[in-house]
């Protein structure tokens, strides 16, 4: 709640999901259905953050953005994977259980968080799942806000603008004005 910056957001996210729900794998994704990309803001793997480029929207990061449901694998990961198109992020490795929850926001999906287990099959049981889903629900509402904030002080600077133009314009109109009472 005291942050407004968006990428502040997904840092503090990411990072109190991971102490809290004691892993060492999370990601934080965001879609572009425009351009049909997956963008990775936060990306924890094995502990470390890791930068990941984007990629086209396809297998899991698809699914959930087509179905904006939450998207939980316990078993027989590599199986769905090959089911659903997707694909093992370069620089990581194949994971034993996966757990999505989409980023909503006025209905529409905008991103997805997401949990793996790189040990264990049914490593999620039903009450991390509702955990991962009230804190992103919770990111949600920040993320909404931090872009009103921002919206709201792209058209402050813009009107301040706009104010100062006409404040010229309406100087040079008063030095028109004299001039002509003059002549």
């Amino acid at each position: 709640a005291k942050e407004l910056n968006i990428q502040s957001i997904y840092e503090l996210v990411g990072n109190k999901l991971s102490d809290v729900m004691h892993t060492l794998d999370i990601d934080i994704r965001l879609f572009s259905p425009e351009t049909n990309q997956v963008f990775y803001p936060y990306m924890r793997d094995h502990g470390s953050i890791i930068k990941v480029a984007p990629s086209l929207m396809r297998g899991m990061s698809k699914h959930v953005y087509e179905t904006r449901q939450t998207l939980i694998i316990n078993e027989k990961l590599e199986e769905r994977m090959k089911e659903l198109g997707s694909f093992t992020l370069p620089g990581t490795q194949m994971e034993k259980s996966f757990m999505a929850v989409p980023i909503i926001v006025k209905s529409k999906a905008l991103g997805m968080v997401s949990i793996s287990n790189y040990e264990k099959e049914n490593a999620f049981s039903d009450s991390e799942v509702r955990l991962l889903q009230t804190v992103v629900s919770a990111m949600s509402v920040a993320l909404e806000n931090a872009r009103l904030f921002d919206e709201t002080t792209r058209l402050l600077k813009e009107t301040e603008q706009r104010t100062a133009e006409l404040g010229v314009i309406n100087s040079v109109q008063e030095c028109l004005v004299k001039e002509m009472n003059i002549n």
